[in-house]
């Protein structure tokens, strides 16, 4: 690839090659008596990785209860059992005024499973050690079992990302974003802002413009400390928070032996959240009020403005973590 800066400096990048990504299978099959939907998180599983877990939320339609599912049936790919499961009750309806306002899925049933990360890895690679994976592959994964007597299922993908794919210090830009990364320990790290881009020493002709699906095939860092420093930050949406709360760890599959240790002021690049106000899922547009330990949906734009609420102050995190706060009432 050939570039040239805002000077006319011409830089060619040294060469590259990549395999692109098998399609993903966008609409889970029917298994059983009863179709459920099934979500994944993390989406992707980096083998450098140590997390422990990785969790599956299924959802079943209406008419169906999660305390009637027969615990022991439940498996991934026929083969794998959750080490954890949590049952969410079905939320009651409102007042039949309210029935518009209500989010669909605060009403349905649901079980969250937790899998060993490293037992579906070696069950997804056929029994291959999870540091054997040598490409980014999209592997299918069906959840089962049984539900009042009927039998259930679901699937959805996640994507497994392998060692050397591409070497440290790679600088990407998706084709269709304007956000950097550079590749460090087989993780995608992003840079925040152009500063910290220049005051760290990388060069502007040397990022590779590749298509998203090159980017979105490597876990990101998300969690640093600063060296000397014993405090641990989770990094969302080019922001910091601290972490103050060991649990967060396992509540969100993370791992101690994931934390980026990195230079003081790399990490003064993020901005600092210092207490969460407002949030949103990773994978979902609704934002929430954080208040009182209890989470609001924040249902409109005029609702948001109303409030004097800043974008920028929205703060991206894990559904896992979201589920943790205690429903509120719906903002006006």
């Amino acid at each position: 690839m050939r570039s040239k800066d805002a000077a006319n400096n011409v830089a060619t990048s040294t060469d590259y090659t990549f395999t692109t990504l098998a399609p993903a299978i966008t609409t889970p099959p029917v298994i059983g008596e009863v179709t459920v939907r099934v979500k994944a998180e993390p989406k992707t599983l980096n083998v450098k990785s140590k997390g422990k877990w990785v969790q599956v939320q299924v959802l079943f339609p209406e008419g169906y209860d999660a305390r009637d599912v027969a615990l022991s049936s439940v498996k991934l790919n026929n083969t794998l059992s959750p080490e954890k499961v949590k049952v969410k009750a079905k939320k009651d309806k409102k007042h039949d005024d309210d029935d518009e306002d209500e989010d669909d899925n605060d009403r349905e049933s649901a079980l969250n499973l937790k899998f060993s990360r490293s037992a579906l890895i070696g069950l997804l690679n056929g029994g291959a050690t999870a540091t054997s994976t040598a490409s980014s592959v999209v592997k299918e994964i069906v959840i089962s079992g049984t539900v009042g007597g009927k039998t259930f299922g679901g699937a959805t993908t996640i994507r497994i990302v392998g060692n050397g794919d591409l070497p440290d210090g790679t600088l990407l830009r998706s084709s269709d974003g304007s956000e950097v990364y550079v590749i460090l320990n087989g993780k995608k790290r992003h840079i925040p802002t152009a500063r910290a881009f220049e005051q760290m020493g990388y060069i502007w002709g040397k990022i590779m413009v590749v298509p998203g699906a090159v980017i979105d095939a490597y876990a990101g860092d998300v969690l640093m400390r600063a060296e000397g420093s014993p405090a641990v930050y989770i990094i969302s949406g080019g922001k910091k928070r601290h972490v103050t709360d060991p649990s967060v760890f396992e509540a969100q599959g993370l791992d101690w032996d994931d934390i980026a240790v990195v230079k003081k002021n790399e990490l003064d690049h993020y901005a600092a959240v210092s207490a969460i106000t407002l949030v949103r899922a990773s994978d979902d547009k609704k934002v929430y009020f954080i208040s009182g330990g209890k989470k609001q949906w924040v249902p409109s734009e005029s609702a948001f403005n109303k409030r004097k609420f800043k974008w920028e102050d929205i703060v991206i995190i894990d559904e896992s973590e979201l589920v943790k706060y205690q429903e509120g009432s719906q903002l006006d």
